[in-house]
């Protein structure tokens, strides 16, 4: 009897169980469709779709026969979870990273993001335009450069040779000033070689770097104390 099937049922999946049958019972689905867990005699759980029909009704259109199946999804179910684990620990690794990364598909659309890159995008207002899912990296990378129209075409061009194969990954050869909170950022481009053909991106945040080296040229180029062009920076200059 179906009662048997239901005192096996696992609690947690009841709810959706019964309510699936109401809903076709009510006539608001042509059938019902569950996903539950079944407790079996040794004490283990199996995965079980269950679907139904009614295929006659009384005089007063309640329901009065049904037919329908139970099928053994175990197998499946494990390997969905398998997959989530895989998934979720992927994430995790991702999300412990300080540098922005995000996974596009070959035509440079955004499919998955970290946190820091996220939080970047949060932080400074691109969140409603194309620096989350689903957005186009390109466009973020422009509203990052802003008037630095040179870096887009370059990494555009590299994301083209990594799909195509051309390159095993393609790196800016210089860092790029981010005019949205002025922090320099090193871009590198590396192909997934999976059948989706997805591309990982990842911004390292360069600014003390970059810091360093602007007053490594400074020291070597001006007079601390006088403010004026060093001898050998004059002289350069000269020729």
């Amino acid at each position: 009897r179906p009662d048997e099937f239901d005192d096996r049922t696992h609690p947690d999946d009841l709810e959706q169980l019964n309510q699936a049958r109401l809903d076709h019972f009510e006539g608001r689905a042509p059938m019902y469709q569950s996903e539950r867990r079944i407790l079996c005699k040794d004490g283990s759980w199996k995965w079980v779709l269950t679907r139904g029909a009614i295929v006659s009704r009384t005089a007063d259109d309640k329901p009065l026969r049904m037919i329908g199946t139970h099928v053994d999804i175990t197998s499946k179910k494990q390997t969905e979870e398998a997959l989530l684990v895989s998934a979720r620990f992927q994430q995790a690794v991702f999300d412990s990273l300080s540098a922005h990364i995000a996974i596009l598909d070959r035509y440079g659309k955004v499919i998955q993001t970290n946190a820091a890159w996220l939080k970047y995008i949060v932080d400074n207002g691109l969140i409603k335009t194309s620096g989350c899912e689903g957005g186009n990296y390109l466009e973020l990378l422009s509203s990052m450069t802003g008037s630095d129209r040179e870096i887009v075409p370059l990494v555009s061009t590299g994301i083209a040779s990594v799909v195509a194969g051309e390159v095993a990954h393609f790196q800016l050869p210089y860092p790029f000033l981010s005019s949205l909170d002025k922090r320099w950022f090193s871009v590198k481009i590396t192909p997934v070689h999976d059948v989706d053909e997805r591309i990982v991106v990842s911004h390292e945040d360069v600014t003390r770097l970059k810091a360093a080296e602007l007053a490594s040229l400074t020291l070597a180029n001006i007079d601390a104390l006088t403010g004026a062009l060093s001898r050998r920076n004059f002289l350069l200059l000269a020729e």
